[in-house]
């Protein structure tokens, strides 16, 4: 388990480091799990209360363009809001976030979350069917200088596309996140991770 300064290495990838302050983080056969602890998330509140910017993102620079996917899912039972998570960010007020989350209903997918300044702008992508909401597959994107792409998928071989968007600013970090903004904690784990090319079509499942 590694909580220090010290680069996470995973294959395929450069060497990650810890966004804005160390966090918990462990490597098994290619794959990796990040924890979360308790009342953890990275969000600015819309309605007005306090941000709460306490999650440890692991990351590293991204590049001019590329596509960076992994399988998620959470080790162990989850709580509202709990989430494995595949994020992008400059600084505490230029991010966004794809997450496999646990709804207030019980529900879980894809939600985003984008934050391009002061406040936060989240949504629901659509939901799992019961008992197929164990794991789902991830991916960010950046396909050209500012701009960037959310796809989700069931199988990991074709893509959903979740949003498009824009982000202000230079020096882009890119990896992952475990959050459990109500819970206890959150072990999320991702695997099948895979660094490449930007996707050339961003609606056509590919």
């Amino acid at each position: 388990m590694s909580s220090s300064s010290v680069p996470v290495e995973i294959p395929g990838l450069p060497p990650l480091e810890w966004g804005f302050h160390p966090g918990r983080a462990s490597t098994v056969d290619g794959g990796l799990e990040l924890v979360a602890h308790a009342a953890t998330d990275w969000v600015v509140d819309p309605l007005g209360s306090p941000p709460v910017l306490n999650a440890c993102p692991l990351g590293f620079a991204a590049p001019a363009t590329f596509s960076l996917s992994a399988r998620v899912s959470v080790n162990g039972p989850r709580t509202e809001f709990d989430a494995p998570v595949l994020m992008v960010w400059r600084d505490d007020a230029h991010w966004a976030k794809l997450c496999f989350e646990r709804s207030p209903t019980g529900q879980i997918g894809p939600v985003s979350v984008i934050n391009n300044g002061e406040t936060s702008d989240d949504a629901n992508a659509y939901t799992l069917p019961e008992g197929k909401d164990g794991h789902m597959w991830l991916r960010l994107s950046r396909v050209a200088e500012g701009t960037f792409v959310f796809h989700a998928s069931t199988d990991g071989k074709w893509w959903d596309f979740v949003r498009i968007f824009r982000l202000s600013g230079t020096d882009w970090r890119v990896g992952f996140l475990s959050q459990s903004p109500t819970g206890p904690g959150c072990a999320a784990r991702f695997d099948e991770i895979h660094l490449g090319a930007a996707p050339t079509s961003l609606r056509d499942g590919s």
